[in-house]
């Protein structure tokens, strides 16, 4: 589908918004200085999807955290490192020294919880602009490659707004991306309130 550069500015502004505000609540509970910066965004198609994702992660299993959401939208919000950066990040939010990309459920449970701060600040900033609240599951920690993740989630009815995600928790700096998976009506109501907001 056809996105304008107005409302491509819009999706950057909301997602920077969200993820501002998920930094903000990390340092308060973690006591710890976690910059959050959403430097591009791209609305894809399935094909581009997995074209550039493909480009940019390749077919390595990956650290993701997903939460589906319904309402006024549906869809899906996925939170993805490499499993050596995810391990890296629990390590330094833990204090712990790790050599191993080691994730035990404590591990993965810290990290869930940290991804579940950063997607409900993207998606509350959503429900801000629509005016409503979204539904949300609880989020859930899955490795596998980002092919197999999302061939789960996409057809030709979605589309995926892709936001590059650097993240920086000294001395740790990394980049993820953050994911959302929306029916293509979905994304037509959420650009029509960027418009109207």
């Amino acid at each position: 589908m056809s996105i304008t550069s107005s409302q491509l500015d819009g999706l950057q502004a909301l997602v920077n918004l969200g993820v501002s505000q998920s930094a903000s609540v990390l340092n308060d509970i973690l006591g710890t200085p976690i910059g959050l910066q959403v430097p591009a965004v791209q609305v894809l198609s399935l094909a581009e999807t997995h074209q550039e994702l493909d480009y940019r992660i390749g077919k390595i299993v990956v650290s993701a955290m997903r939460l589906s959401f319904s309402g006024l939208l549906g869809g899906s919000a996925l939170l993805i490192f490499s499993i050596d950066n995810a391990a890296q990040l629990v390590a330094v939010l833990m204090g712990e020294e790790t050599d191993l990309p080691d994730l035990d459920a404590v591990k993965r449970g810290t990290l869930t919880e940290v991804s579940n701060i950063i997607l409900n600040g993207v998606l509350g900033e959503i429900n801000r602009v629509l005016h409503q609240s979204l539904r949300y599951t609880l989020p859930f920690y899955l490795e596998a490659t980002v092919r197999d993740l999302l061939n789960a989630e996409l057809d030709d009815e979605t589309s995926v707004l892709l936001a590059q995600t650097c993240l920086n928790c000294a001395p740790l700096q990394m980049v993820g991306n953050l994911i959302l998976v929306l029916t293509v009506q979905s994304l037509n109501t959420l650009l029509l309130a960027l418009d109207l907001a």
